[in-house]
């Protein structure tokens, strides 16, 4: 059974940085006009919006799951899937408890958002990948 910490968010997400970037294009064409904020401010913005999508499209998992052998995920823009053999640990992050690590071989770590229902994903993972080192929270 999928795990998924936030409904909705595979939609909501990436409608919420369409948001963001159209607010990022209108600053960017008021500046241009020389009646929008100041450079630094803009630059800030648009440093802040491609920070943010990386992290919150690309890394944070909306749905894990253990199926079949393999660990199964999806970011709001894109998926994959390992063996479960290829998840070598899962902890906290340094920013939040609220948040896990899910380490995995050969690839970047995922950031996964903890509800209820993700000790059930911890002990899947720890059945099927005896060697995955799993941190208390």
């Amino acid at each position: 059974m999928p795990y998924r910490p936030i409904p909705a968010a595979r939609i909501l997400f990436p409608v919420a940085f369409v948001g963001f970037t159209a607010l990022g294009v209108f600053f960017v064409v008021i500046s241009a006009r020389d009646d929008g904020p100041p450079a630094w401010f803009l630059l800030l913005w648009l440093a802040a919006l491609a920070w943010n999508a990386y992290w919150w499209l690309l890394r944070t998992a909306v749905e894990v799951s253990v199926a079949d052998g393999r660990f199964r995920w999806r970011t709001p823009v894109r998926s994959g899937d390992v063996p479960v053999d290829d998840v070598l640990g899962i902890g906290p992050t340094r920013a939040s408890r609220q948040m896990a690590r899910i380490e995995l071989r050969d690839r970047r770590p995922l950031l996964v958002p903890v509800r209820y229902g993700f000790g059930e994903v911890e002990r899947a993972i720890m059945a099927a990948a005896p060697r995955a080192v799993v941190q208390p929270r």
